[in-house]
């Protein structure tokens, strides 16, 4: 059950932002802006696939408004956890990190929002999400922002080699970023291999870490041992659940498919 944190009267242990230096999250611009530019609706969700940076985006949102006096209030399963200092008339950020919430919980966020003119709130899934239907279905305004819209740009590849003292040069970035389709989490692990091949910028090598950096990434989401049959299913191209029955391991097709749609990734799948 997840209770609902009153404003805290004093600094608790955790900080909003030593987490996102811990967590070495780079702010992405572009969806910062985004975020400012919607905080006058009282609820804004942030939507993409895993590895989008909906986390990520958040946590650096909320660094923000820490910084500027807001109280953050981080909702997981299990509970809520308050991660800054509250002054009366502070804002109220609440950030649902794409998690499922009791409906009286549900129901208790949407009227504090209602209650309150301070409070706002930051929601970030994978999919449609039962707090912004509940919100939409009482008339609560509320705004969407795309990730898988806002792609991992190659001036922004560039920056993240930076952080590991790589020097990425415009083009191959911009390659790179074509190639892996703007997916910020393949792009982070293109450039840790990247830094960790003593900076070989050759086609060849690029080609080869965008490889391994994809199989590494789908083989976290979906089981390495899906792999071959993603890619055996990618090149017959029936990654479909009508096309399953083409495979003789069809209900194992059919399985992947369903995962890949609750990663958020339903897009790669064919209706």
């Amino acid at each position: 059950m997840v209770a609902i944190v009153e404003p805290a009267q004093r600094a608790v242990a955790v900080d909003v932002g030593r987490v996102t230096a811990l967590r070495g999250i780079v702010m992405r611009a572009e969806i910062e802006l985004l975020l400012e530019l919607n905080r006058s609706a009282p609820i804004v969700e942030l939507r993409g696939g895993a590895g989008w940076g909906k986390t990520s985006a958040a946590l650096a949102h909320a660094a923000v408004r820490e910084a500027r006096g807001a109280t953050v209030v981080m909702f997981e399963t299990g509970g809520a956890v308050r991660i800054s200092r509250s002054a009366p008339d502070a804002e109220i950020l609440y950030v649902v990190d794409d998690r499922e919430l009791d409906r009286d919980v549900v129901e208790q966020l949407l009227d504090s929002v209602q209650r309150d003119r301070r409070v706002r709130m930051l929601v970030c899934s994978r999919g449609r999400h039962p707090l912004t239907d509940r919100a939409q279905s009482i008339g609560l305004v509320t705004r969407r922002i795309d990730l898988s819209a806002v792609r991992f740009s190659a001036a922004e590849l560039c920056e993240l080699a930076r952080t590991r003292d790589v020097v990425l040069d415009l083009q191959r970035a911009e390659y790179v970023s074509h190639a892996i389709g703007g997916w910020p989490v393949v792009a982070a692990g293109f450039v840790s291999a990247y830094a960790a091949e003593a900076r070989d910028s050759t086609v060849a090598t690029i080609d080869r870490l965008i490889g391994r950096s994809f199989e590494d990434v789908l083989g976290r989401m979906v089981g390495t041992a899906a792999l071959p049959l993603l890619a055996r299913a990618s090149l017959s191209g029936s990654i479909s659940r009508s096309g399953a029955g083409q495979h003789g391991d069809a209900g194992a097709l059919r399985r992947l498919i369903d995962r890949i749609h609750l990663l958020g990734l339903g897009e790669w799948v064919a209706a």
